[in-house]
């Protein structure tokens, strides 16, 4: 997210070059990783971006039931969203009918909002990946269900405690590196947001 803020404000404040219209970025406004809401206003303001996309909040099929095997997560951050799935999935007092999709669906519907924090609409488009009927309708059903004022608040307290997860784990806003680097993805936080070293 650095690098590409970096790059719209070069753009933007480069005589002869126009500002970007449009910035997709996949798998930062999840309930593992939210750090575009971070960088959303910078990006419009100073790089003058007309349009920013974010797309994946399934997080490329790490929150998904499905998760590709070669997906680029360090095997830790995998390994927390198995314990995530199954907290979703069928834990008391937090399991919620549809799981972890469901979940991180609604998060990433919500968010990021460009211009009123309170508003129920998220005015940042999501592109999000479906293979099947099925999934478009789930995901229809979720979209209407945030898209209704005052009705999210069970939601996102067990979206809470699924970002709750990662953050105690040290992967919450954690960006894997690409193209992969084990160096890079050793490193990771703790709970005081300080950097450590992943064995």
């Amino acid at each position: 997210m650095p690098t590409l803020l970096r790059i719209s404000r070069l753009i933007a404040n480069t005589p002869g070059l126009s500002p970007l219209d449009v910035v997709l970025s996949f798998s930062h406004t999840t309930l593992q990783n939210s750090r575009l809401e971070v960088y959303l206003n910078p990006l419009l303001q100073t790089g003058k971006v007309k349009q920013i996309i974010t797309a994946a909040p399934l997080s490329m099929g790490l929150l998904g039931p499905n998760r590709p095997k070669w997906h680029p997560a360090p095997q830790d951050m995998i390994e927390t969203s198995r314990v995530a799935a199954a907290t979703a999935a069928s834990s008391p007092g937090v399991g919620w009918p549809g799981g972890l999709p469901n979940l991180a669906l609604s998060y990433s519907f919500r968010r990021p909002k460009s211009h009123a924090e309170m508003s129920p609409y998220n005015d940042v488009p999501t592109v999000v990946g479906l293979s099947s009927m099925q999934e478009v309708h789930d995901a229809m059903v979720v979209w209407r269900e945030v898209s209704i004022p005052g009705t999210n608040t069970v939601r996102k307290s067990k979206e809470d405690v699924i970002r709750g997860l990662f953050h105690a784990a040290g992967w919450l806003n954690w960006s894997w590196s690409t193209p992969q680097n084990p160096e890079f993805d050793k490193l990771a936080v703790d709970q005081l947001n300080r950097r450590i070293q992943r064995a």
